[in-house]
């Protein structure tokens, strides 16, 4: 199945661990992680762009 979205409002917190900054979005449950807010931030973003693509959302976002 094949889910066309322009946007996607998600919730990002960010805390720092060590050397590494971690983006979190809890609607996902999927979490990232980059040396700076800005990689993390990216990286989160590939992440949830990946589960789209492999189909792993689709159950998420049953409808009907």
């Amino acid at each position: 199945m094949i889910y066309k979205m322009k946007n996607l409002k998600i919730t990002i917190e960010f805390w720092k661990e060590d050397n590494l900054y971690i983006a979190n979005c809890p609607e996902l449950d999927m979490l990232a992680q980059g040396e700076s807010l800005e990689k993390a931030k990216n990286n989160l973003y590939e992440v949830i762009e990946i589960q789209f693509e492999n189909g792993a959302l689709e159950e998420f976002f049953a409808f009907g």
